[in-house]
């Protein structure tokens, strides 16, 4: 699960082959947006304290891996990451930093997809993503008792349970919410 690529859960190779990542994408694209699909999505949902001790298992020795921490990075973990990592890079798929622009990329067989094709693309991988993510979220609230790291305090990241973000309500202009005070009497927030 290590890898050589300094990504402690999933090597650029295993992104290519189990992603719809094509081989031709270069190594030097992938590898920031795996450490960064990790660290932003990844460490967010698993807290630093259970995030730095699966990093810890996978960097020092993969084998000390076993039982819950095992399946929680295999079939949860991984799946997530690698998920992410596609939303991560669809941006980058089409689009190249130059020193004197961004520049969209093109070739003799193939049109570049524009903004709102890519914007469809990247909604769809993200609801996978989130699909996946709920899932593993709700296998650590399941299986609390194995993985006391992800309620212990820490103040550097903190577990988020939220996998999915809908946006923002905002309620209409001029409703106002009603609710009825210990006494019984109606109070308007």
């Amino acid at each position: 699960m290590a890898s050589q690529n300094n990504n402690p859960f999933i090597s650029i190779e295993y992104l290519r082959v189990n992603s719809i990542i094509n081989d031709n994408v270069d190594s030097k694209v992938l590898l920031p947006i795996i450490r960064m699909a990790e660290t932003k999505y990844i460490q967010q949902v698993l807290g630093n304290n259970l995030y730095e001790k699966l990093v810890l298992l996978a960097t020092s020795n993969p084998s000390l891996i076993t039982g819950y921490y095992k399946t929680l990075l295999e079939e949860y973990i991984i799946p997530v990451l690698v998920q992410y990592s596609v939303y991560e890079s669809v941006p980058f798929m089409n689009f190249k930093f130059r020193n004197k622009a961004i520049s969209k990329q093109g070739s003799d067989n193939s049109t570049p997809a524009d903004l709102s094709e890519l914007s469809y693309i990247r909604d769809n991988v993200l609801q996978t993503a989130q699909f996946y993510s709920e899932r593993m979220v709700n296998y650590i609230i399941n299986n609390l008792q194995q993985f006391p790291e992800y309620t212990s305090a820490n103040l550097d990241v903190t577990p988020d349970t939220q996998s999915y973000f809908n946006g923002i309500h905002i309620p209409r202009r001029g409703f106002r919410r009603r609710c009825f005070g210990s006494e019984g009497g109606e109070i308007d927030l």
